[in-house]
């Protein structure tokens, strides 16, 4: 178990990596903050000489994007280096089992990147309105971490996060788009298969044999509120279960390319 995980050794390839990577993670901070601060100055002149009143609200809407799009992305090249001729050596020499590095690399894009883009997001904006309120009168609304939409929204990320893991893992180049690709044929050929099935059980009237009225017995049907719970529910279990899979393929996957050196 020692050889498997090691509470120290792990820490020491944390250091290692924050380290290595802090200055691209300083200059994306800079560009969250660049991006809203700009836009904040473009809507307080607007309101300063229109008179109109923009949503205050309207710049944290930014935050799904860069939450998903910069997560996966930055997600999509955790372990790019393994199928780099030059990096690959260094990579698999670094002290730490798969298991270590596989679980810093999904804590890092996952839970690390979560509390980057939120703190960033709220900093950006206590930035702006330090800016803005003093000049113009005009402030966007800080941004709130806690509101729930924004919370549902990193559950979500949270649980498909691991799907671009394994494409920076199984892809040589270009891993976000073909992990993009790859998804949208999966769920293209599923859309396609459920498709067929409901066409041929409506067309045969299969579907004129079954006793509906067993359905409406069943209160999720006749209450709305309780379909949609049943959905949410449903949802979450998808989630964790989807969240799981990836993360076994993704580790079995890279002992795969460890054992084979890299390439």
């Amino acid at each position: 178990m020692n050889n498997y995980f090691n509470l120290k050794r792990f820490g020491k390839l944390s250091k290692y990596e924050i380290l290595s990577d802090y200055k691209s993670w300083g200059m994306y901070l800079i560009t969250i903050t660049a991006i809203y601060v700009g836009f904040s100055l473009i809507m307080a002149v607007s309101y300063k000489f229109s008179g109109v009143t923009p949503s205050p609200n309207r710049i944290n809407a930014l935050y799904p994007g860069f939450l998903f799009i910069g997560g996966y992305i930055a997600t999509s090249s955790v372990f790019s280096d393994i199928n780099d001729k030059f990096k690959s050596s260094l990579w698999f020499s670094l002290p730490g089992s798969s298991f270590e590095k596989y679980v810093l690399g999904f804590l890092i894009s996952g839970v690390g990147y979560v509390v980057f883009i939120t703190g960033a997001f709220f900093l950006a904006s206590i930035i702006s309105a330090a800016i803005t309120q003093p000049l113009f009168g005009f402030s966007m609304t800080i941004f709130n971490p806690f509101y729930s939409t924004f919370f549902y929204l990193i559950v979500i990320y949270l649980m498909t996060q691991p799907m671009f893991l394994v494409g920076s893992i199984v892809f040589k180049k270009a891993a976000f788009i073909k992990t993009l690709l790859t998804a949208a044929a999966v769920h293209f050929g599923l859309v396609m298969v459920v498709s067929l099935v409901g066409f041929v059980v409506f067309k045969l009237g299969m579907y004129d044999c079954w006793d509906q009225q067993l359905f409406l017995k069943f209160d999720i049907f006749t209450n709305e509120s309780g379909f949609f719970h049943l959905m949410k529910q449903w949802g979450i279990g998808f989630g964790i279960a989807f969240n799981i899979f990836f993360n076994v393929v993704g580790y079995l996957k890279l002992t795969e390319k460890e054992v084979k050196g890299g390439i």
